[in-house]
């Protein structure tokens, strides 16, 4: 007995697929009239009339989906005429940056090369130069009582304290930087006093006042400013002279007498003159070992 094959599977045929048209669609009152009679019509059974039913809820619902399609297209398309927009604008912005910075470097010069350094001379170096500006900031006071105190701070305490009366006598709006006797101690006479000011205001204001303290409680007082080595020599070798001058006792080879402005010009004064007679701004101690040494 021969069995019978089995027929080939049947393939279904793809249908083509219907594409929904969301447009909106004209009301068609017709529709809805022959609805409404199938509804109404008792003589159809009622599960077609509950199909039809749940179809019409299935529409209303098909419906409101795509409207709400609608509204997000239209965002959509206004979302993306924003970002076409902002992309042109940031285009713009990079070529508006792109220029400036070209602008900027071709308007920035190059730096000027560095100029050489300043060769100082021989009597010039930082270290004179700082002496300068020490010097000219410096004033020396004679004739200021020195305390002889066995404690050192009891008598420099003594030096600021007489410094501050002849500040406050000559109105001199400053406190001083520094103050120090200079030369070894006598027992005699007091040393030399400096002083170091602020600034070279204060230096020039103090001298150009130094004349008032003729009438000062405490006489003999004297200020000069802060002199050089060679500047000293010469004003002593100048007092020394003058000192001789009057006693009749001067040496004719010590004194040249210039054509230009007859004035006697002081060579180095010999030995045989005296130096007894000094005045109290003339007395130059030996200085102490202090970065000032060499100016007073």
């Amino acid at each position: 007995m021969e069995t019978p094959l089995a027929p080939p599977p049947i393939q279904n045929r793809q249908g083509k697929k219907h594409k929904i048209d969301c447009s909106p669609q004209p009301a068609d009152g017709d529709f809805d009239r022959a609805v409404n009679l199938v509804l109404n019509d008792a003589s159809l059974p009622t599960h077609l009339r509950t199909v039809v039913s749940h179809l019409l809820e299935i529409k209303e619902q098909f419906s409101l989906v795509v409207a709400r399609n609608r509204e997000l297209m239209l965002e959509n398309e206004e979302i993306r005429n924003k970002s076409c927009d902002l992309l042109k604008e940031n285009n713009s912005l990079r070529s508006e940056i792109d220029s400036l910075k070209l602008t900027l470097s071709q308007s920035l010069k190059p730096p000027p090369p560095p100029s050489p350094p300043r060769s100082l001379g021989s009597g010039n170096t930082p270290a004179s130069s700082f002496e300068e500006c020490e010097r000219k900031r410096s004033v020396v006071m004679a004739g200021v009582f020195e305390s002889d105190a066995p404690l050192s701070s009891t008598r420099v305490s003594r030096d600021i304290t007489c410094v501050r009366q002849i500040f406050d006598f000559l109105c001199i709006d400053a406190q001083p930087s520094c103050v120090y006797r200079m030369g070894r101690y006598d027992s005699k006479r007091p040393r030399l006093l400096k002083v170091v000011l602020p600034s070279s205001y204060f230096a020039s204001l103090l001298l150009k006042r130094a004349p008032k303290l003729k009438s000062f409680a405490m006489r003999g007082i004297f200020i000069r400013p802060s002199l050089p080595q060679a500047e000293r020599d010469r004003l002593r070798a100048q007092r020394l002279l003058r000192s001789n001058f009057n006693n009749g006792t001067v040496s004719h080879s010590s004194v040249i007498v210039s054509q230009a402005t007859q004035d006697p010009q002081i060579t180095t004064p010999s030995r045989s003159l005296t130096s007894d007679t000094r005045d109290p701004l003339g007395s130059d101690d030996v200085p102490m070992q202090t970065p000032h040494s060499g100016n007073m």
